[in-house]
């Protein structure tokens, strides 16, 4: 049945559209006042729509649900790190929460989880594009679901000294600004020393790497995570270190010690090196080749 006419008003018969008329001396008619225009400019309510409403209105009454849409919702413009669950159970390794992923071909949604106990990340996105928010999420992740008996940070900014806030947490063996050469060169004499005494460690137990090493139960060996804060930049300041970066990176993993790294280009890391980053997250590039 038809059901798109207007709904009947109740005095809509007494409601008339009527119009008032001034005549000059020669008998021509002037619009003084009319009501038609305010008749037809009210939206009129179809016996559909009256219907919809009717049945919507008994459903909220009733606290009847309301069907899932056919689409998944947009994520929110900003997400907050109280979505995330960083106390999921079942994870195997260090791993964290960085975000929320939106698969609309799919229709799935839900958390990008990072294994940093099994990959290096290696983090490639122009200015302003959020390289230094996902280091911070990684870093705020891991205080708050590991212990520094399970995990260790130490980090090197050479980009807006943002990670300098992290320096007071108990999980942070120090922060490196791009004005500290003589500390930066500790730091990687302290992980030179630790990815030999790691190895050992793991030949003695007969066990071949740190993932391995955590399935088999052991917890004695705390997780080290080396942040770097802007590639280039660490390039120019500290080039020996830079250097050395590729040979640490491929013997570290295997022991117990992870790198996270952004930079504003890939090739700021050559690919001889990115060989040894098996998680890599490109956010927006000026460049389209990245």
């Amino acid at each position: 049945a038809y059901s798109g006419a207007d709904v009947s008003a109740a005095d809509e018969a007494a409601d008339r559209a009527y119009s008032i008329y001034e005549k000059n001396l020669w008998g021509k008619k002037t619009l003084v006042y009319t009501s038609r225009k305010k008749r037809e400019s009210a939206e009129a309510l179809s016996q559909l729509k009256a219907i919809v409403d009717y049945v919507a209105d008994y459903c909220r009454e009733q606290e009847i649900g309301k069907l899932p849409g056919i689409c998944l919702p947009s994520l929110e413009e900003r997400i907050s790190t109280d979505v995330l669950d960083y106390l999921e159970e079942g994870q195997m390794g260090i791993s964290i929460p960085v975000g929320i992923y939106d698969d609309p071909e799919y229709q799935r949604q839900g958390e990008v989880q990072v294994d940093l106990s099994r990959d290096n990340v290696y983090i490639v996105g122009s200015a302003q594009t959020g390289k230094t928010i996902l280091l911070q999420t990684a870093a705020y992740g891991l205080i708050r679901a590991y212990t520094p008996e399970q995990v260790n940070l130490y980090m090197v900014d050479c980009g807006s000294m943002v990670l300098k806030l992290f320096e007071g947490s108990f999980h942070v063996g120090g922060v490196v600004l791009s004005t500290e050469e003589e500390k930066c060169e500790n730091l990687f004499k302290l992980l030179r020393a630790a990815v030999m005494e790691r190895k050992q460690l793991l030949s003695d137990k007969g066990i071949g790497n740190y993932a391995s090493y955590l399935d088999a139960g052991y917890q004695d060996l705390p997780l080290i995570i080396v942040m770097i804060d802007n590639m280039g930049a660490f390039k120019e300041y500290f080039p020996d270190q830079a250097e050395a970066l590729g040979i640490l990176s491929r013997e570290a993993q295997g022991v117990g010690i992870s790198f996270v790294i952004t930079a504003a280009a890939a090739s700021a890391m050559s690919y001889r090196v990115q060989a040894n980053f098996g998680k890599k997250f490109v956010l927006n590039c000026n460049d389209p080749s990245e």
